[in-house]
């Protein structure tokens, strides 16, 4: 019997040892450090304030919108908070989704998707079009842009949470 449980927990150990060497994986993933490089990943990681924001995906026509009603040219239909409890699961499933993505993307752009990471004084803003498969990363800098490729694996979690938090996410058929 106690061979059994050295041989079990020895099995566990090994089982968690994988698991956090996955997660570590995906957040070193190429397609990750090149969207969020360094501080840029630490502001989301650690934000003291996440967002998600349900956009519009079509950018405005007009110009650019009042103070407080777009977000990098597309219209916020919805935004909150994204709980504590619910950030690990979200950022983990974002930079699984980042990492799977093979160099396939559309060539279209529009996003139903954002997050604002607020940390400090420091912003990472993420435009995500699971669509397309691209995200356009904005912030940390002034000057600081970037852009990635995702696939649509994300996108339950994503909409899961715009549910949970009373959002609702355009539909394709809206204009």
């Amino acid at each position: 019997m106690r061979a059994f449980i050295v041989v079990a927990l020895s099995l566990l150990a090994l089982g968690l040892s994988s698991c956090a060497q996955g997660s570590a994986a995906r957040r070193d993933a190429p397609g990750v450090l090149e969207l969020l490089p360094g501080d840029a990943r630490a502001v989301l990681e650690q934000a003291d304030r996440l967002e998600l924001l349900a956009l519009h995906p079509f950018p405005f026509d007009d110009g650019k919108p009042a103070a407080g009603e777009g977000f990098h040219d597309y219209k916020i239909l919805g935004r909150a908070d994204v709980p504590a409890a619910d950030r690990g699961a979200l950022v983990t499933a974002l930079y699984r989704a980042i990492g799977e993505n093979d160099g396939t993307a559309a060539m279209c752009f529009n996003p139903r998707h954002g997050l604002r990471a607020v940390r400090g004084t420091s912003t990472v803003d993420l435009v995500i079009c699971f669509e397309c498969l691209q995200i356009h990363g904005h912030g940390v800098a002034p000057d600081f842009r970037s852009s990635g490729l995702t696939t649509q694996s994300a996108e339950p979690a994503f909409d899961a949470l715009l549910t949970k938090l009373g959002l609702t996410k355009h539909v394709a058929t809206d204009r």
